[in-house]
Formats: C-alpha cells, structure tokens, sequence
C-alpha cells in the first residue's frame, strides 16, 4: 500500500485522475496532495487570465498550466516568486507579451496567500 501512494503521490493530478477511473483503489492520495491541487486551480480558474472559461471553454481548460504550478508549489516561498512562476507558465502556453509578470502580479499574491492560508507552503 505504501509503495502505491508514493507513486500515486508522485504523479501530476491529472494522471491521478486517469489511474482512478481505471482502478479506483489505487486512489488513496492524501488529504494535503488534494489541497495542493485545489488551490491553485480555484485561483487560477477564478482569474481567467484570457477570459476563456467566460466564453464558455470547457473547466479543464488551464489543467496543464495547473499542473505546472503544482510542481512549483515547493519553490514558492513569496507572492514576488508566485508571481513570476505564473507568468512563466502562461507566458509558455500563450502569447509570452500578453502575461508579464506586472499582470500576473496580483495572481500570485491570491495564489501565494491561498497556499499559506491552507499551510501548504513554509
């Protein structure tokens, strides 16, 4: 069982996901690894950076971006830094000019904050 969680541990949340519907059992993630998912997709999703979940983009929408900025979370240690981390990883996935690290700015202060509040960063 150990062995299990590690690995399920170890992968990105969407891969999690796609084990569970598989083999259900395999899902056994615990409760922090959930919690370090649902922070930064709840500010991300609210911010819609180019407004495409409001113009009816499916909900998944900003997973891999998501995804990325999970894998940060263990190098976030200021709202400067998650700032940057979000300007980075959709500067990557959309015009780099159009998400510099002044528009992301009030992003990663929410994220940086989000993630404090819910213990998951020092």
């Amino acid at each position: 069982m150990q062995s299990t969680l590690a690995i399920a541990t170890a992968i990105t949340f969407l891969d999690a996901i796609a084990i569970h519907r598989a083999n259900p059992r395999i899902y056994d993630l615990p409760r922090t690894s959930r919690k370090r998912e649902a922070e930064p997709a709840g500010v991300i999703r609210t911010w819609d950076p180019q407004g495409l979940l409001a113009g009816g983009a499916p909900i998944d929408e900003f997973d891999k971006e998501i995804a990325s900025l999970v894998a940060q979370i263990p190098r976030i240690h200021s709202a400067v830094y998650a700032s940057h981390a979000v300007s980075r990883i959709f500067s990557s996935s959309f015009e780099a000019e159009s998400l510099p690290m002044e528009v992301c700015s009030e992003v990663g202060k929410r994220l940086f904050a989000a993630l404090s509040e819910q213990g998951l960063i020092d």
